[in-house]
This record gives C-alpha cells, structure tokens and sequence, in this order.
C-alpha cells in the first residue's frame, strides 16, 4: 500500500502544481484587470473635472457662491442658459462619481461637497434630472451636512 501511495504522488503533483499555476495566474490577471479600470476610471473622471474647472476658469463668475446660490437673478439671457449647462454638467459628474464607486474616495467625497455646495439652488430647481437615490445623497450626506 505504502508503495502504491508513493507510485500516485508523483501524478498527483503534475495534475496539482499546473493547476496552481493557472489559478493563481487567474487571480493576478483578475487583479491587475481591476487595478488598471480603477486607473482609467480615475484619470478619466479627472480629466472631465478639469475641463469643468477650465470653464470656471473662464467664467469665474459660474464658480462665485454669491451668484450661484441666486442664479435666477444673477444671471440672465444667454449668462443664465451658460450657467445652467455648466451646474448640470457639475452636477452631472458628480452624480457619475456617485455612480461609480461604492465606497467614494475622499478625494472625490471632498469635489463632491463643494461641487453640490456651489450648485444646491440650480439643483434643487432641477433635482428631477437625478435619480431620487442620488438626491437624496446629495441633499442628506453633501448639503445639509453642514447644518448638523
């Protein structure tokens, strides 16, 4: 018996040690696939961030609390229409950053604060462009944060 154990073992092994190696190959792959859509995510959520704040940069007036928070009457005619595509594409990417992670990084939890902060009349003029789960974040977690 002790002989016919020994006979097996070296089978056992070529069917055992390939098998490892193709698990383990898997999960690095899995891995890496993962780290590297976390990348790109990231970079490209950036990447819109910064055109949104090369626009502000442009129209500092569109970045102003003073204005935004009264944009009805800060702005009019064509300024108006400008500044309401500019609240609706920030607001539209920070509802895409909410989308995205399950768990938003501090970074972006920060952007999301004073993007939500600066734009809170325009989005609550037009809170039902959003999904009612995305309001709801941003009306308890990001604006009336600051009042508890």
């Amino acid at each position: 018996m002790e002989n016919m154990l020994l006979e097996n073992t070296p089978d056992i092994v070529v069917i055992l040690v390939p098998l490892i190696i193709s698990i383990t190959a898997i999960v690095i792959s899995i891995y890496t696939a993962k780290k590297s859509e976390d990348v790109r995510l990231y970079s490209s959520l950036d990447n819109t961030y910064t055109q949104l704040m090369k626009v502000g940069v442009d129209h500092p007036d569109f970045r102003d609390p003073h204005k935004t928070n009264n944009y009805k009457k800060s702005f009019d005619g064509s300024r108006l229409y400008g500044y309401e595509s500019y609240a609706f594409m920030s607001i539209n990417m920070v509802a895409t950053v909410y989308d995205r992670y399950k768990k938003i990084p501090r970074t972006w939890y920060n952007i999301i604060k004073i993007e939500g902060d600066l734009h809170k009349s325009w989005f609550y003029d037009n809170s039902q462009k959003f999904r009612d789960e995305f309001v709801d974040f941003i009306d308890q977690k990001i604006i009336n944060s600051k009042k508890n």
